[in-house]
């Protein structure tokens, strides 16, 4: 199964399991209002993920319609922990072909990649890589 494949069977199965879950659960009333995988919220507003791997935000009271995150990098630690969660979506992390392993901690993971051990200066989407913009100058 294809990356792209297992993310889509991934999120379509998270929000069937959020709809029939308990009705209480914070995810259930997102789910339910957007059909997209809530990935964390708090008092500032909601991350999603979508089954093609885009990557969507909504502030409280704001706008009420969630908008594409064209960089996902200032969301990285929130990934690393949701990845922990569910390990099959791990590749999501992996480094990107522009990346490049962080020279503080040698590929090891420290707090200016946010434990990944790579980095990047481009824009960064989970889309597939034939759907992500190329970097500046490629």
């Amino acid at each position: 199964m294809s990356h792209k494949d297992a993310l889509c069977a991934f999120v379509a199965r998270e929000v069937s399991r959020a709809l029939n879950g308990p009705t209480s659960d914070w995810k259930y009333d997102l789910v339910r209002r957007f059909d997209l995988l809530p990935i964390s919220a708090d008092a500032s507003g909601a991350l999603f993920l979508r089954a093609d791997g885009e990557v969507l935000n909504i502030g409280w009271g704001r706008s009420e319609v969630p908008r594409v995150v064209e960089d996902v990098r200032p969301f990285l630690p929130t990934f690393k922990h949701f990845v922990r969660t569910y390990p099959e979506i791990g590749a999501l992390l992996d480094r990107p072909e522009h990346g490049i392993v962080c020279k503080p901690c040698n590929g090891k993971g420290c707090g200016e990649c946010s434990g990944l051990g790579w980095v990047t200066n481009c824009a960064l989407t989970f889309r597939s890589k034939t759907d992500r913009p190329q970097a500046a100058g490629r």
